[in-house]
């Protein structure tokens, strides 16, 4: 999820509400103006999470 300030927000808890059921792990936030160099960030949590 890419942001420009606010993080995840409330991402995690409308999930969990509207998918009951559903295995929530760790999500990723990623500030908007760094997301074309967080390949590696990303990766990493992929590698991690998935």
């Amino acid at each position: 999820m890419t942001h420009e300030g606010s993080g995840l927000s409330g991402a995690p808890a409308a999930l969990k509400k509207y998918c009951k059921g559903a295995q929530i792990g760790e999500g990723l936030a990623v500030h908007g103006g760094s997301a074309a160099g967080s390949k590696s960030t990303v990766e990493k949590w992929a590698k991690n999470n998935l």
